[in-house]
């Protein structure tokens, strides 16, 4: 067998519109994009701050649980999701280390998990997320200088705005 690539995706702004605390309607093209990617032997993480201890009690358990519930209703595959524990598939030194019994069919419901801590950045080939800058593979040749790059990036933080926001950018 060769070699398994992950895909690492966000779900506020990427897989689904921008409307934390809600949950914005889902972005067809991405998730159509993963499902292809799965079909194709890829692993899909959710990586999402919606797992962050500093979301409070019981906010971030209802927070995550309608994540996983959207998930499930918009045939959004993963395989692992960064920061939950799903009982009895995967330990916390395996979320940490990459290497546990991982969900065989990544369209299944889930519904019982916990939060892990401390599990760090999970390891992906790709990651997709709203907030993120290319720096890959000719992404980093587009800027000229480190202002070019230090510009961009406080551009796309000022036309982002907080992260906690309701609703989308135009960006």
């Amino acid at each position: 067998m060769g070699r398994v690539f992950v895909v690492a995706y966000d779900f506020d702004g990427s897989v689904g519109h921008h409307q934390f605390p809600g949950i914005g309607p889902p972005r067809p093209i991405v998730i159509g994009a993963l499902q292809m990617l799965v079909d194709e032997g890829w692993r899909a993480t959710l990586h999402t701050c919606r797992v962050n201890s500093f979301w409070p009690e019981p906010s971030r358990t209802e927070k995550c649980q309608a994540m996983l519930d959207w998930l499930y209703e918009n045939r959004v595959p993963f395989h692992d999701a960064w920061g939950l524990l799903i009982p009895g598939r995967l330990s916390a030194s395996d979320v940490r280390n990459r290497c546990g019994k991982a969900r065989s069919d990544p369209y299944e419901k889930l519904y019982s998990w916990a939060f892990a801590a401390d599990v760090g950045k999970p390891l992906a080939d790709v990651y997709w997320d709203d907030r993120g800058v290319e720096l890959g593979p000719g992404g980093l040749d587009r800027y000229k200088s480190p202002e070019d790059l230090a510009w961009y990036a406080k551009t796309l933080a000022t036309a982002l705005g907080d992260p906690r926001r309701t609703g989308d950018s135009d960006v």
